[in-house]
């Protein structure tokens, strides 16, 4: 039964209300849960917005990309600050924000909410808040000070990888009451597909992504250096000019889709390997991915870095494959290696899809986070 006397709304940055308008099919997890709360409460969604013409915003938007680069803080507030939107989340009882880029955006709204002493409460996932740190001590102070703010007027701030929650616990422990590590969920009814038995017929080599810790670079040259092996790569941030004639491109990215949900499912299926080479960043890079690629039954090979999302669940060679270094030799011996020993393929495969079903659904998400903000 719905709630309608509780209010929650959550705030992305673009796509999600075009998303759902679509007819095709889709996987739920990048909406983080809000399907979940809609069938309980109240349930709004808040996008970024053009900005007006005129003098005024043009001097705002000028003003906020200066900041950006100056103290490294994602502000995008002119994309956000509006009478529409404050009245929307002033009127609710919680509002979900969905990165710390939608975090410091919304900030001036939170500001003066609490000064009007608006009961609204404010949860805030944390994706890669300390990648970019100023050089001087003046810009870092600032920004330490902006973020402080944030801080004490978010009531959860939720951490969707260990090591940035770690990094988080050391770096304000002022706030860590305030922290919590939740693992992130993907649909798994959408994701899931038949137990793999074979991979006679899986010939290709995946990669998929485009956010900056993923490295291109190495990606591309794997993909050079093993010109018998075919690859497919989904991403916008390596050009077709740049690929070798074994792969094939389709440059797209969430927002901007070269694919549904459903052909990208597809291309999973199809394939032998997910190859998902990282920086070393405390940003849970490659995780949608990862968990997608195991949840279908594809085995996944990926960087370990510092921004592991998960520790203890995540085994090397039992449900995952890791590297701990971006060597081209060494990807390339262990991509060859693991492409032609199809039982063990097989036996990660199983063991990947458990984990997913067992650790990693946007139904045990929706709890987690349910439990925590107490609405």
């Amino acid at each position: 039964m719905i709630k309608k006397d509780k209010k929650v709304t959550f705030v992305f940055q673009r796509a999600r209300k075009s998303r759902i308008k679509e007819e095709i099919p889709f996987a739920k997890e990048m909406f983080y849960t809000y399907f979940h709360f809609l069938e309980e409460y109240d349930t709004e969604i808040v996008e970024f917005e053009n900005f007006p013409e005129g003098r005024r915003y043009k001097m705002i938007f000028h003003l906020e990309r200066y900041l950006r680069t100056l103290f490294k803080i994602p502000l995008y507030s002119i994309y956000l600050t509006n009478r529409k939107n404050y009245k929307i989340l002033s009127n609710s009882d919680h509002v979900i924000l969905s990165t710390n880029r939608i975090a410091t955006s919304t900030l001036p709204m939170m500001v003066v909410m609490k000064l009007l002493n608006k009961k609204v409460k404010f949860t805030f996932f944390v994706l890669g808040i300390y990648s970019s740190v100023p050089r001087f001590f003046i810009l870092r102070l600032f920004q330490s000070l902006f973020y402080s703010l944030l801080f004490y007027l978010t009531d959860n701030i939720l951490f969707i990888g260990e090591g940035e929650y770690k990094r988080a616990i050391v770096k304000n422990k002022f706030f860590k009451q305030k922290f919590t590590y939740i693992p992130f969920g993907i649909d798994i009814n959408f994701w899931k597909s038949e137990e793999v038995k074979s991979f006679e017929n899986k010939k290709e080599i995946l990669f998929i992504g485009n956010d900056s810790n993923r490295d291109f670079d190495l990606v591309n040259n794997i993909a050079k250096q093993l010109s018998d092996y075919n690859f497919t790569f989904v991403t916008s941030e390596i050009s077709k000019e740049n690929v070798s004639k074994n792969v094939t491109l389709h440059s797209g990215s969430w927002g901007n889709p070269a694919l549904t949900d459903p052909e990208l499912k597809s291309l999973y299926e199809k394939s032998r390997l997910t190859i998902i080479p990282l920086k070393d960043s405390l940003q849970p890079s490659g995780q949608s991915v990862a968990l997608q690629s195991m949840m279908v039954g594809t085995p996944v090979l990926i960087t370990k870095t510092s921004g592991l999302w998960d520790t203890t669940k995540l085994i090397d060679n039992e449900n995952i494959f890791f590297l701990n270094e971006n060597l081209l030799k060494t990807w390339v011996d262990k991509i060859v290696s693991l492409y032609n020993k199809e039982q063990e393929l097989i036996l990660i495969s199983r063991n990947s899809t458990k984990t997913i079903v067992d650790f990693f659904s946007t139904e045990l998400f929706y709890e987690n986070i349910k439990k925590l903000i107490k609405i």
